[in-house]
């Protein structure tokens, strides 16, 4: 099945409901995706999803923000597991690529907390850089912008551009640290420059413990390293000219998820009016809040004063909009099951009463409704 492409021409509100395929110069700068992204991506033959509401609604709040002088706040996808976080902040960071913007996305923070990557004590200070990390995220930023890059000057009187220093920082790693961080502040003070997007999937990943630890033997909370802590400092000053920042919440990773974030969020009204309901709620209980006893807290209390990571961080994000990733709508149901059929994801004949089931069966969870078809 062929399908259009996604672009500025095809998201658009008459074709709500239908699905595109991200373009390959697109997925072809992708450092790594959702497991459940990728392997819907794998089973329905192109890396496609569906033009919804919300995304439009999303897009438009990040353009306004991005024509500011200024940036006042912080967009954070939320949702419950599988609504479709990571494929909207896919779908914005495509779209916005599009239109020319500077695009940096992460899309796995959680390789910069997981402890796969070498690590060291800064020669200077208290924090601990990562030379190996720092140099590939030079690199992901090159690979995404490296004609914008190439014009804008490093500054401090330098003749080079922040394309030199990344480059730089690349080819001699001890130094890509310093590289990011230059690179950073020239970007954002920079005025004659596209709008910039900071994508960032699993953002609860760089504010909680990581997998890392100490020469004593302790756990280290993602501030103490120095690229977390300059996301940190990002947020938590805000103020920059022609740009937004979106960052997504992961309910389906538990070695991932905030508690730092989730009690943020919490209590935090979403910005955005959600289209679908839950047709019911399932009742959690978080086993990670426990008292320094070893005690499991009840979910009226807040266990953050237990969280290392919430005890040592001094950047909180400055300001926070909750941007909700609603589940689907029966009629989106009923699109989600006939692009799976004309792809051979599903084999069942669809009919009213098979979307009813499955819509009521779901309460129309995205990655619900596509498992529903990978598993019967």
């Amino acid at each position: 099945m062929t399908l259009e492409e996604w672009s500025p021409r095809t998201a658009v509100k008459k074709n709500l409901g239908r699905f595109f395929k991200l373009p390959d110069s697109f997925m072809a700068k992708l450092a790594g995706l959702s497991p459940n992204v990728s392997l819907q991506f794998k089973l329905a033959g192109s890396p496609s999803l569906m033009l919804r509401e919300s995304t439009l609604d999303l897009v438009q709040r990040v353009e306004a923000e991005g024509a500011k002088e200024a940036c006042t706040t912080s967009f954070i996808l939320d949702g419950s597991r599988g609504s479709g976080k990571s494929s909207t902040l896919l779908q914005t960071s495509s779209l916005l690529k599009s239109k020319g913007w500077i695009v940096i996305l992460v899309p796995r923070m959680s390789q910069w907390t997981s402890g796969v990557e070498p690590y060291e004590k800064a020669a200077s200070g208290d924090l601990y850089v990562q030379p190996v990390l720092a140099a590939k995220f030079l690199q992901l930023m090159m690979d995404w912008n490296a004609a914008a890059f190439a014009k804008i000057p490093a500054g401090n009187g330098s003749k080079q551009t922040i394309a030199d220093v990344a480059l730089a920082g690349i080819a001699k790693i001890d130094t890509a640290q310093t590289a990011v961080e230059t690179v950073f502040s020239a970007l954002f003070a920079a005025k004659d420059r596209a709008p910039v997007l900071l994508a960032l999937d699993q953002i609860g990943a760089i504010y909680r413990t990581t997998s890392y630890f100490s020469s004593e033997s302790k756990p280290l909370t993602a501030d103490q390293f120095a690229l977390p802590a300059l996301i940190h400092k990002t947020l938590a000053t805000l103020g920059q000219s022609r740009t937004a920042i979106v960052g997504a919440v992961d309910r389906t990773e538990s070695l991932v998820s905030s508690r730092y974030f989730k009690y943020a969020l919490k209590n935090m009204s979403p910005m955005n009016q959600s289209h679908g309901l839950l047709l019911s709620q399932v009742g959690t209980l978080d086993l990670a809040s426990r008292d320094e006893f070893g005690v499991i807290l009840p979910e009226y209390l807040d266990p953050t004063h237990s969280d290392a990571f919430s005890k040592s961080n001094k950047n909180p994000p400055k300001h926070l909009s909750r941007f909700v990733v609603p589940p689907y709508t029966k009629d989106e149901v009923a699109k989600a099951l006939e692009f799976y059929k004309d792809n051979q994801v599903l084999f069942s004949d669809i009919s009213d009463k098979l979307v009813a089931k499955r819509f009521m069966l779901t309460q129309g969870n995205p990655l619900g409704v596509f498992d529903s078809c990978v598993s019967l």
